[in-house]
Parts: structure tokens; C-alpha cells; sequence
């Protein structure tokens, strides 16, 4: 038999769990666009990155709302794009356009190879 309450407790803590990783997002990106407000652009790709992260993580978890969950990783993506481009890593960024590929297509996400282009190429 199973103890509603213990399931009750282990949602409670999922949601807890991932409204706090929505904060950290926010709060990363937020930091991140006042690195790029001052040119920063080394200080706003370090933000940037655990900001993706983040994003990638709440995207995969089942508890999290999808299409917004799916905007969030992509403006991340996109913003993170645009940073890696003021830092001239052009290296980085093919490697990191094919990892935004690979995660959507194993979320059964459908972006042509245009559209996530044209959205990176900003």
C-alpha cells in the first residue's frame, strides 16, 4: 500500500526543488545581462553558462511546464550564442549549436535546422 502522505511530501519537494532552480535562472541571467550591459563579456559567458545549465536541467524534468521550459532553454541558448560570439569562440559554438540539437531532439522537440540558426545566429 502506498503512504499518500510520503508522495504528497516527495511532490512538494520537486516543485520546491524546481522553483528554486527558476530563481537561480533568473537571478544567473539577470547577472549576466549587467555583465553585457558593462562589456563584460568573459564575466557574462561564465553567468551564461551555469544559467544553460539550469535551463537544460528544468527542460528534462517531467514536473516542469514544457513550452515554457522549452523557450527558457532556447533564450538562454540564444543569449549565450550571442556572448560566446563577443568572446570570439566560434569553436565553442559549434560544438554548443550541436548539444541544443541533441537535447531537443532526445525531448522529441522538432526545430529544423534553419529555424535554430537563424535563432543562434543573432
Amino acid at each position: 500500500m502506498v503512504n499518500m502522505d510520503i508522495v504528497n511530501q516527495n511532490s512538494t519537494r520537486l516543485n520546491q526543488v524546481t522553483q528554486d532552480q527558476q530563481t537561480a535562472w533568473q537571478c544567473l541571467v539577470e547577472q549576466a545581462r549587467s555583465k553585457i550591459y558593462n562589456a563584460d563579456w568573459d564575466g557574462a559567458c561564465v553567468f551564461y553558462k551555469q544559467a544553460f545549465v539550469i535551463a537544460e536541467k528544468l527542460m528534462c524534468e517531467q514536473n516542469c511546464a514544457k513550452k515554457c521550459a522549452v523557450n527558457r532553454y532556447l533564450n538562454t541558448a540564444e543569449e549565450f550564442a550571442f556572448v560566446m560570439k563577443k568572446n570570439n569562440f566560434d569553436c565553442a559554438l559549434a560544438l554548443f549549436f550541436s548539444q541544443i540539437k541533441e537535447n531537443l531532439a532526445k525531448q522529441e522537440i522538432k526545430f529544423s535546422h534553419a529555424e535554430l540558426t537563424h535563432r543562434l545566429s543573432h
